[in-house]
């Protein structure tokens, strides 16, 4: 999520993408929805998950579609559960539409603009936006196991099966390292600056892009602050600092990139339902005293 919210960014950097714009101004799905709520979303309350839908709330028939944009434009028809804008409501859909906004603006699918605007520029080699059995990498890539109960574990995914989805989810379709994950978490701590002075992403983007719009307003901290596609675990520690900052995954993963300490925690357990990750969380903040 993280990556594709990267990805709106750089496009809003360019004035191709207008965050307060509705969505619809790039997607005719959203523009002519019969669902009012679906005309009204902007860019911004995708990026910081405030448009009005919820997780799990995919329509019927939405990962058996053809492509991103079919299966976007099947979620913009039903629309939005609550009303755009009234709650922080953390959704799949919004990283997918998101997704499709940039394909949308950029005229190449969404993996391909990932491939060449990130992956590259920051040299992350060893990160894919599909996965086949057959691929040379395969053989790395763990198992999957999600618990019942918390009593036994099963295995519900192996590298020996093809991804199930027959097209690139923003939502959570990267395959890349710990090494990878942390060389993509540096250059959002040097505020968007690369080797050699190369200015990747405006340090003014980074700034913003890490400000819950609600948690700015409002502390103590509500229970999940969440900025542009960024959760933020602490706020920064001087004026002119970063908060702590990251994203958890579904199978039991998590970045997180702690500015004052030049520190990142990386960890990936492949297991659903994991609610270790809140005492990784916890036990880092608690660490490195943010």
């Amino acid at each position: 999520k993280p990556v594709i919210g990267t990805a709106a960014l750089l496009l809003a950097e360019e004035g191709r993408i207008g965050l307060d714009e509705p969505v619809g101004t790039y997607l005719a799905a959203f523009r002519a929805s019969r669902a009012r709520p679906s005309r009204d979303i902007t860019v911004r309350q995708l990026i910081t998950h405030r448009s009005g839908f919820v997780q799990g709330g995919e329509p019927a028939g939405y990962a058996e579609q053809g492509s991103l944009a079919e299966a976007v434009a099947l979620a913009a028809a039903r629309g939005p559960t609550y009303e755009p804008g009234t709650r922080f409501i953390y959704s799949n859909l919004n990283s997918d539409a998101l997704g499709a906004v940039v394909e949308s603006v950029a005229g190449v699918p969404a993996a391909a603009f990932i491939e060449e605007r990130i992956l590259e520029p920051l040299q992350l080699s060893d990160t894919h936006t599909s996965f086949r059995p057959s691929v040379e990498w395969a053989g790395r890539v763990p198992s999957s196991y999600r618990s019942w109960g918390g009593t036994s574990w099963e295995r519900w995914w192996n590298p020996a099966r093809p991804h199930e989805a027959g097209w690139f989810s923003p939502a959570g379709d990267l395959f890349g390292s710990a090494y990878d994950y942390a060389r993509f978490l540096q250059a959002w701590m040097d505020r968007g600056s690369l080797a050699g002075d190369h200015q990747w992403l405006a340090a003014e983007t980074v700034e913003e892009a890490l400000v819950d719009p609600v948690a700015a307003d409002s502390l103590p901290a509500p229970s999940r602050w969440y900025a542009m596609h960024w959760e933020i675990y602490a706020p920064p520690t001087s004026p002119i600092g970063l908060p702590v900052f990251g994203h958890r995954g579904a199978t039991g993963t998590l970045g997180m990139a702690i500015p004052a300490q030049n520190a990142i925690v990386i960890y990936l357990t492949n297991s659903n339902e994991n609610e270790v990750v809140d005492e990784v969380i916890d036990a880092a903040l608690e660490m490195f005293g943010s």
